[in-house]
């Protein structure tokens, strides 16, 4: 997983580097939050505002209904209170609204762990500016790897009725994925389809991302082989 900025600002502290281990939650990188905390305190102060102004629509419209049963004022005066009521109920909802989007952006300050993992590499270091969408950190989890094959889409028939797939690990020891599965498009330009093949735990010892392995395909029917074969007259081969 690529961990990436959502909020801009300058990193204040990368606390991770490459290699070290961590835990899902565990905080990678901070940014600076200033910005954000004020826009919390922007919002706390829209919501006392909302809410008074609320509570004085409450009491007016209480107000209003007692002199409409004593017939003080007319029902137009006492739906206009009640409207202004449910204005200001209105107000207090969108207050909230905008003060959990504040606290949620202020909570995006820090850039966590998604899953237990190890840290493969740090793109960005302390000080640096962090704007949404810029790679901060990339992690993986070890016991979850998978092998990606690139067959020819010429071959992909040939690959999709073979009765075994096997791997062959750096060390030489062949294993059988624990899933496979095949993307349903072709590249454009190598004309090749995508097998990706996740490991077995078991099988994952000394094996770490990047490493080159090899794929085999086993138990297919050989492709026929077209029947007319272009010949060049050995009179004509100098």
């Amino acid at each position: 997983a690529t961990l990436a900025a959502q909020v801009a600002g300058s990193v204040v502290s990368l606390n991770v580097k490459a290699g070290d281990r961590v835990r899902a939650g565990q905080s990678i990188a901070r940014i600076d939050e200033r910005d954000a905390q004020t826009g919390v305190l922007r919002s706390d102060a829209a919501l006392a505002q909302a809410d008074a102004e609320a509570l004085n629509a409450r009491m007016n419209a209480e107000r209003t209904r007692d002199l409409r049963k004593q017939g003080f004022i007319s029902q137009a005066a006492l739906d206009s209170a009640e409207t202004q009521l449910k204005a200001a109920q209105a107000g207090v909802q969108q207050a909230q609204a905008v003060r959990s989007q504040a606290a949620l952006a202020r909570g995006y300050a820090s850039v966590n762990a998604p899953f237990d993992g190890v840290v493969l590499a740090t793109h960005l270091d302390t000080g640096d500016l962090a704007i949404p969408g810029r790679p901060v950190a990339t992690v993986y989890a070890p016991g979850a790897l998978r092998a990606v094959v690139q067959v020819a889409a010429s071959q992909a028939t040939v690959a999709r009725a073979a009765q075994r797939i096997e791997i062959e690990l750096p060390g030489g020891q062949w294993v059988v994925p624990e899933r496979q599965a095949e993307l349903a498009t072709t590249d454009p330009v190598s004309q090749t389809v995508e097998w990706r093949l996740d490991l077995a735990p078991a099988s994952l010892a000394g094996v770490t991302p990047g490493q080159n392995v090899r794929v085999r395909f086993t138990g297919a029917a050989p492709v026929a082989k077209a029947a007319a074969v272009p010949r060049v007259p050995q009179a004509a081969v100098l």
